[in-house]
């Protein structure tokens, strides 16, 4: 009896060729080489027959796969597909950046011969296939950026000649399978912006003798750094960052003489720095910010001679920088921001810096003289010193560094006398500059409106004189601003600021114009002396999360607009003459009553507090109350009037809405009523109408 034809197709996918002839045997046929061949070739075609059926394109127009991979043609001259020589079998399929969507089809694990599996950059979905490690001779697999989800499959593991797995940039859950870390080719595990947890063994390096680069950032991973890292001694760079690892740094990692990045940032480490680091000669990435480590800053540093950014900001690193730091001449980037460093920055006369391009020291104890030897460092485009005690005379050849872009010498101690403005304007002409409470003097030179690419501008507490030009209308990048003076009407221009500070300017008014500026999110006009009420346009700041109105003479009611402010985090209107839904000083929860009463006037006019017929000082609540009661019929929704029934007693109901709208929102506790009489009154409201007119279409929901 001849055994069925998919008995014996399966037999051949798993098979080798060279045990083709006894499967041939048992079948009773007697296959030549060349029809040997073509039934393994059967086998692979059929696998990506199965493979395209399972994904579309998302750009339907250039559907590449459907015009191309079909059986009219040889499968190895499909677009994406590579095939061995002699035996016409599978060897590589790439079909990446091709817009494909749709799943991993599991037949993926019948192309037995394949090494390479490209399929990056696409929006593939679904769980990895478990029949993935089937492919024994598979070497590369990239599978980054899609969405894929699920686990990593255990059967993973069993890709021993495996040497790149990529499958970054997805969605995958669960634990890294343990098999993984024993593939002894691996020479790049990435397996970075996912969802994976857990730990990673302590001796996984005892299985990668060849591991080259490791990519585990972006992950909910925990535990302890693995101490078996010096296995790893063909480590070129390793990326741990934003997880939750523990512990500290090994003590001895200086081991990996090879290590050219080390990015640890973003995770739980404690205890100190470790000296070892010194003997990473190579090493030129170096990031341990936002952890927990304490103690000082090691010499050993100075050894690493290879290095370009040097980042340990935000921890909790205490003493001095020593002095050899900045003599690493092939350093670019320098940060040691919000930590709790202290004493002088060392005076280097002569030092060059010639690759020095960012310095972050804001946010830290140190004091003494502005460190001269920054002004040799002529590549320098960000200097961040702001928020530190430095003191004494600020360089009056600030303005030499030609590249700066971002100057920030707030909140320290300069008290030198007063520097002309007109130094630092070679300054104006690029992205962020901040000296405030340095005691600048001048005028602000009035060709500012020409420095299309200034995005903040912060002068604020300094000895300026005059006003702001008008020409800082022209400045349509900028996005924050801190300065001096009355403002001028043209800073409705300004449609990209975000951040405005305008303290202690002494302002009288604010131009309406400030309120149609909606991507603001931090707005300061605290110590100033405006006067009048809360415009009601304030409501249109949607994304507004700070606002501080504190220390003025503002006055009237407090605009229920605000309530548009979704986002607010903070809110200080202190020390003005408002009259908080709390006007007799008292908290309440008739707060709440005032809200309900202004909803209900919305309900039924169809008017928002914001609506643009609110101006001047009128709002809402006037509009209705000036209406009361012989004209409500002008204010309410003309759409709300039934003309079947009897016009008296629809106006009788909409009257007594209105009537109890404006008591909840009364400017006086005391004349507002509870919760439950507004509900009782409602009820009553209704009962009445429904009554009088014997109808039962309208209905108030209480």
């Amino acid at each position: 009896m001849q055994t069925p034809l998919w008995v014996l197709l399966l037999l051949i996918d798993l098979s080798m060729e060279i045990n083709l002839w006894f499967v041939c045997f048992l079948s009773g046929v007697l296959l030549l080489p060349s029809s040997i061949s073509m039934a393994t070739n059967l086998t692979d075609q059929s696998a990506l027959l199965a493979f395209k059926s399972h994904i579309t394109t998302l750009e339907p127009n250039q559907n590449v796969l459907g015009g191309n991979w079909s059986t009219e043609a040889s499968f190895c001259d499909w677009i994406g597909v590579s095939c061995s020589r002699r035996r016409q079998r599978v060897t590589a399929l790439n079909l990446s950046f091709m817009n494909l969507q749709g799943t991993i089809s599991p037949h993926i694990g019948n192309l037995s011969f394949l090494r390479l599996l490209d399929l990056r950059n696409n929006s593939f979905h679904g769980q990895i296939p478990e029949t993935v490690g089937r492919l024994r001779r598979l070497r590369r697999i990239i599978l980054q950026y899609n969405h894929l989800q699920g686990n990593i499959p255990m059967e993973m593991g069993h890709l021993l000649d495996l040497q790149t797995l990529d499958i970054s940039q997805n969605g995958l859950g669960g634990n890294i399978p343990p098999a993984i870390f024993n593939i002894s080719t691996l020479q790049v595990i990435d397996l970075a912006d996912n969802s994976l947890s857990n730990s990673i063994p302590m001796d996984m390096c005892l299985g990668l003798p060849r591991l080259e680069f490791l990519y585990l950032q972006k992950n909910h991973l925990s535990g302890q750094i693995p101490t078996s890292l010096c296995q790893c001694k063909s480590l070129l760079l390793i990326d741990l960052l934003q997880n939750n690892f523990t512990g500290s740094i090994p003590r001895d990692i200086g081991c990996l003489s090879n290590l050219k990045i080390l990015s640890l940032a973003e995770n739980q480490l404690i205890e100190t720095v470790p000296p070892s680091l010194g003997n990473l000669s190579r090493l030129e990435f170096l990031d341990f910010s936002n952890n927990n480590l304490w103690g000082g800053i090691p010499q050993q540093l100075a050894h690493l001679s290879s290095l370009t950014k040097l980042r340990i900001a935000l921890n909790n690193l205490s003493g001095e920088i020593p002095q050899v730091i900045f003599n690493i001449s092939s350093v670019k980037h320098i940060s040691f921001t919000g930590n709790r460093l202290s004493g002088h920055i060392p005076q280097l006369p002569g030092l060059g810096h010639p690759n020095l391009e960012n310095l972050y020291l804001q946010r830290n104890q140190f004091s003494g003289k502005f460190p001269d030897f920054i002004l040799n460092a002529s590549k320098l485009t960000i200097l961040e010193l702001s928020s530190n005690f430095f003191s004494g005379s600020m360089p009056t050849t600030l303005g030499n560094l030609r590249l700066l872009q971002r100057l920030n010498l707030a909140r320290n101690q300069l008290t030198n006398k007063p520097i002309p403005l007109e130094i630092f304007q070679p300054l104006f002409a690029y992205s962020v500059f901040s000296i405030d409470s340095s005691q600048i003097k001048g005028r602000l030179p009035t060709t500012i409106g020409n420095l299309s690419n200034l995005l903040v501008l912060d002068l604020y507490d300094n000895d300026l004189t005059g006003t702001i030009p008008s020409t800082i209308g022209g400045v349509d990048r900028l996005q924050g601003l801190g300065l001096f003076g009355p403002i001028p009407n043209c800073i409705g221009n300004l449609t990209g600021l975000l951040d405005v500070s305008l303290s202690s300017n002494a302002l009288t008014s604010i131009p309406l114009n400030l309120w149609t500026l909606n991507n603001i999110w931090y707005l300061d006009l605290s110590l100033n002396s405006l006067h009048g009420y809360l415009p009601p346009e304030i409501g249109n700041l949607v994304v507004l999360e700070t606002l501080d109105l504190s220390k003025n003479q503002l006055s009237g009611n407090i605009t229920s607009t605000i309530s548009n402010l979704k986002m607010l985090k903070r809110l200080d209107l202190s020390k003005n003459s408002f009259q908080e839904y709390g006007l007799e000083g008292r908290v309440s929860t008739k707060g709440d009553v005032y809200s309900y009463g202004i909803i209900l006037m919305e309900m039924f006019t169809r008017k928002k507090p914001t609506d643009e017929m609110f101006v001047g000082g009128s709002s809402l609540r006037q509009w209705v109350k000036s209406s009361f009661p012989g004209l409500v019929v002008e204010v309410v929704d003309a759409n709300l009037l039934m003309r079947e029934q009897p016009i008296e007693y629809q106006l009788d109901c909409l009257s007594s809405i209105m009537e109890l709208a404006l008591q909840c929102s009364s400017e006086f506790l005391g004349e507002r009523p509870n919760m439950k009489d507004v509900v009782d009154r409602l009820r009553k409201i209704k009962q009445q109408f429904l009554l009088s007119n014997n109808v039962t279409v309208l209905q108030i929901q209480s």
